[in-house]
């Protein structure tokens, strides 16, 4: 009777073995093919010229399509630099519309309210920067206001607005009026171009850069 209870308990333990290691072998050929369906779709992409959305890639453990360490695979993204082309893009939409809130606050205070043509010219000011900034931070860089350091962010952009403005609206447009005796209207938009490069590339590489990195 001992010898027959030996054996049957040996049996279930044997037999639970068997179990686990067919599961882990299952588990592993299934990582295998979700890796395999990974790379054929980056090589699928790479071929025709295309690019895959982000979070292609190796899967993970937990069978999400990640970037694994220590050298292993990742699906390419988008181009640096299109992505760079179409944030530049979403940014001067957003700079046009800032002009539309800068115009529209200015008559509304000193051409209906009859505020003071200063005042109501640095509250239209403020005012459109600080909504250029909002839609830059959602729209043109993707970032949530949830991420820290929004007003870290919000004071660079100030500065960057102050410094692309007297770049632009005051060394360009007197040096070409001045020196090069250009028309002061074409000037001027030279001198709006230039601002918007320099804020541009101030959001680009500094205001938000480490955060959307």
């Amino acid at each position: 009777m001992a010898d027959d209870r030996l054996s049957v308990q040996t049996s279930r333990r044997t037999g639970k073995a068997d179990v686990r290691s067919k599961r882990k072998i299952l588990q592993h050929q299934n990582e295998g093919g979700q890796r395999d369906f990974g790379l054929l779709v980056s090589l699928s992409s790479q071929l025709r010229g295309g690019h895959q959305p982000d979070g292609w890639g190796v899967p993970s453990r937990g069978g999400s399509l990640t970037a694994r360490a220590g050298g292993s695979y990742r699906a390419p993204r988008m181009s640096d630099k299109r992505a760079s082309l179409a944030r530049f893009f979403r940014f001067g939409v957003v700079g046009a519309s800032g002009v539309v809130v800068n115009q529209g606050l200015l008559m509304l205070l000193h051409g209906t309210l009859g505020a003071p043509l200063l005042l109501a010219s640095v509250v239209a000011i403020e005012l459109s920067i600080l909504t250029n900034f909002l839609l830059n931070h959602v729209w043109t860089w993707r970032l949530s206001l949830r991420v820290p350091g929004l007003m870290r962010r919000c004071l660079q952009y100030h500065a960057a607005a102050v410094m692309a403005a007297f770049a632009g609206n005051v060394v360009v447009l007197m040096v070409a009026v001045e020196v090069f005796g250009v028309d002061y209207r074409i000037a001027n938009l030279l001198g709006i171009a230039v601002g918007t490069v320099i804020n541009f590339t101030a959001g680009e590489l500094w205001i938000f850069r480490a955060d959307r990195d």
